[in-house]
């Protein structure tokens, strides 16, 4: 600093007024002389947005290090503020507000920054080393229950959102107005502004966590790469343990095999006998030396009376099993068939047909109530299953079929049914299947 002059430092000083970094504030002192006249003395202080620009310059390198959080708890505190929210007023009602957002804000925050974190380069170089199976079951353990604490407060959630009304966001815009106007600042929010805010901040709260048409929420989306993750984290793991199997040592089970081979040369057998031993030995531990291959042509059941003699002898064609000899594999072109193509959607869309009878058969006003049905066909079964199944981990409990209708799945688990087949018993928890979407149901 000895080279930094009292020029270059005003310089400098004026282009931070100049940007916006610093203000200057001249001393209102008497000069007692024609120099202090002459040079103007100013005091320099930070503005507001300088002190912000160097604080996210400094949470910079923690943001990069924070691998964010699936905390399910966060979900429960969420949902327990939106329960009481609609029995709040005047104070209470403001910082019950300003208590969901807060909450809302962490966990976008943290669902964010846990995703990229699983997501980044530095977690999938980690995943593909020996040291990351010490932590498989805990990191396993830790997205699946977070998963399944996503699945028990998904529709929870839901409700509780769709059951804030409309005069209780209207109360927290004019108390947030309210509140505004008691602060002495110079710059104050118009009444528009805050109720705009506040509108489009409950707008993107409630899109974060509810499905929107054709297109999936947040926390739908969250979800589902969580699940994938898991997915990867078991393939990962897969690959390492089946890597680690192969370049294992095999040492010790030589050493076996050996043992077993010793034993049989100390028993008191004779030489032909302990041979015949080491053979079948051989032949469990490393199969047979040499096998024989039978082929025959099927038979012709119009000469099955024919004599022997008179039966004609089949050829069987062998081929190699070395690599060497093996024939090329050479690339054929696609051709197309339209003819072929006619075929296969004309049997694909009788299926269809079939299908979509045999449901119409036991639909009764669009709606298929278990508990009103004791006998079902097999080829139903499958279907019931896959959209009961699919119907569970969806948030709003609905679920599209091939047969182009759109079900709303309500399962009442206090209730059991029993539901006949051709081939057994199905018993699962009361279910109705009505169809709110997709194609009209015939007649």
């Amino acid at each position: 600093m000895a080279d930094y002059t009292a020029d270059q430092l005003d310089n400098d000083l004026n282009l931070l007024t100049e940007w916006g970094n610093l203000q200057a504030q001249q001393e209102m002192t008497h000069p007692k002389t024609i120099e202090e006249y002459r040079n103007k003395h100013f005091r320099y202080q930070i503005t507001t947005v300088g002190i912000a620009i160097e604080e996210f310059i400094q949470s910079l390198p923690s943001e990069d290090e924070n691998s964010g959080d699936l905390d399910s708890h966060l979900f429960e505190r969420l949902l327990e503020v939106l329960n009481k929210l609609n029995s709040f007023d005047n104070q209470k009602l403001l910082d019950g507000w300003e208590d969901l957002h807060d909450r809302f804000d962490k966990i976008r925050r943290n669902a964010t920054g846990y995703v990229a974190y699983l997501t980044s380069s530095k977690v999938e170089d980690l995943m593909q080393t020996t040291e990351f199976l010490v932590y498989k079951l805990k990191f396993i353990e830790y997205l699946r229950e977070f998963i399944r604490k996503m699945q028990q407060t998904s529709v929870a959630i839901e409700t509780a959102l769709n059951g804030v009304s409309e005069d209780t966001i209207q109360k927290i815009i004019k108390l947030q107005t309210e509140h505004d106007e008691k602060k002495p600042t110079f710059t104050k929010q118009s009444s528009q502004e805050t109720a705009g805010r506040i509108t489009e901040t409950w707008k993107h709260i409630r899109d974060w966590f509810i499905d929107q048409e054709g297109r999936d929420s947040e926390y739908t989306n969250l979800i589902a790469q969580t699940n994938e993750a898991m997915s990867r984290v078991t393939s990962i793991i897969q690959t390492i343990t089946e890597s680690n199997q192969q370049h294992r040592s095999r040492s010790k089970d030589y050493l076996q095999i050996a043992s077993w081979y010793q034993s049989i040369v100390d028993s008191a057998s004779d030489e032909e006998a302990k041979l015949s031993d080491a053979n079948k030995l051989s032949s469990l531990l490393f199969s047979f030396g040499k096998t024989r291959h039978v082929q025959a042509a099927a038979m012709n059941v119009t000469n099955q009376l024919d004599e022997l003699w008179k039966m004609e002898v089949p050829n069987a064609e062998l081929t190699s099993k070395s690599r060497k000899n093996r024939a090329r594999v050479v690339n054929k072109p696609f051709v197309k068939d339209p003819e072929k193509q006619a075929q296969v959607r004309l049997a694909y869309q009788k299926k269809q047909q079939e299908t979509r009878a045999m449901w119409n058969k036991y639909l009764e006003g669009g709606s298929l109530q278990l508990s009103n049905i004791h006998e079902l066909p097999i080829e139903m079964r499958h279907d019931l299953i896959r959209y009961f199944s699919s119907a569970m981990v969806a948030s709003d409990h609905r679920v599209a079929t091939k047969l182009g209708w759109v079900f709303e799945v309500k399962i009442d688990r206090k209730r059991l049914v029993t539901v006949q087949f051709s081939d057994g018993y199905l018993t699962m928890p009361d279910t109705e299947f009505k169809i709110v979407g997709g194609q009209e149901i015939e007649k």
